[in-house]
């Protein structure tokens, strides 16, 4: 399941033109309020259908081409519960504060710590 595009950051809705879709619906749905191709692919079909000059049928196509570029797959419980397996903990070499952090700190994601002045945030960041 390859992506058209190898880009970061929303993607501008003037790129369905290479899919095929008109610069006047393009205009049209810009004048509506949609401005990039993951706002087309998120918004319900009423909110699509109440833009001037863009029908039901219309929206339905536009939709399947910008669903192309907007993975909108659902994912399972057991495959997230998979996922998690998989993930890597630091331990932070307190026994208390890994179990608080149920294992330590993740790898690939960000822990925030907060707390009253003074009591140890930028040390704990530094050990």
């Amino acid at each position: 399941d390859e992506q058209p595009f190898e880009m970061a950051g929303p993607i501008p809705i003037q790129q369905l033109q290479s899919k095929g879709v008109s610069a006047g619906d393009i205009k049209k749905l810009m004048e509506g309020g949609v401005h990039t191709v993951e706002a087309l692919a998120h918004k319900s079909k009423k909110e699509l259908c109440e833009i001037k000059g863009i029908s039901d049928n219309k929206v339905e196509k536009l939709q399947q081409i910008a669903w192309t570029f907007v993975p909108m797959g659902f994912t399972t419980a057991t495959v997230i519960a998979e996922n998690m397996l998989e993930k890597i903990m630091i331990t932070t070499g307190v026994k208390e504060l890994d179990a608080i952090l149920e294992g330590g700190l993740e790898t690939g994601s960000l822990t925030e710590i907060y707390g009253e002045y003074r009591c140890g945030k930028t040390q704990f960041c530094h050990t």
